[in-house]
């Protein structure tokens, strides 16, 4: 799932769950700087979302490819 951060308008975190491995862990939080059209740069990640960072960006997790 991706979030937009409201609070700084450059930023957005993603959630990763890791899912079938031997055993279940915790989902990773990645903060993510997204410069148009293709520069992102990882900022942080933690075991906790970021408390400014609650609006769903749906459009961000649809499929969609680099190749027309």
């Amino acid at each position: 799932m991706t979030c937009h951060c409201e609070q700084r308008p450059d930023l957005w975190q993603v959630k990763f769950d890791f899912h079938g491995g031997l055993k279940e862990s915790a989902p990773v939080y990645f903060l993510v700087r997204w410069q148009p059209p293709f520069h992102f740069t990882l900022v942080d990640l933690g075991n906790r979302p970021w408390p400014d960072c609650t609006q769903p960006d749906y459009k961000a997790d649809r499929c969609v490819t680099l190749f027309g």
